[in-house]
């Protein structure tokens, strides 16, 4: 896509997750959660963007979640998780702690949580 014209969020995160902050632009949408001390980041980008991950000295590789394929590195501790889906690019960047089964559901339960029309 061009635009952003949806918002997707995980509905599947740790419950005392509190939002701290969200941007949008026409290409990017970003929101950054706090669970405790950790941080979980998540960025929307239009399908039309080049997006990659830091595999220098990092654990990396492909899975499947949900039918998607979806790229991913564990770096100081620190997941990074990249995959197009809906017309979108999007990256998930969360604690090692929450475990790949962790992340796995967080992937699983992206869905819309708004839609923008930009003038």
């Amino acid at each position: 896509k061009e635009v952003i014209e949806e918002i997707y969020l995980p509905t599947n995160l740790p419950e005392n997750s509190i939002e701290i902050s969200s941007n949008v632009t026409e290409v990017t949408a970003s929101t950054v959660w706090m669970d405790g001390e950790d941080i979980i980041v998540v960025l929307q980008h239009t399908g039309n963007t080049t997006t990659t991950l830091d595999t220098e000295n990092s654990e990396y590789g492909t899975k499947r979640v949900a039918g998607i394929e979806v790229n991913y590195t564990l770096k100081n501790s620190t997941y990074a998780v990249l995959w197009s889906d809906h017309g979108y690019v999007f990256t998930l960047s969360c604690p090692e702690k929450y475990t790949w089964n962790g992340v796995k559901e967080i992937i699983k339960s992206f869905e819309v949580s708004e839609r923008i029309e930009w003038e």
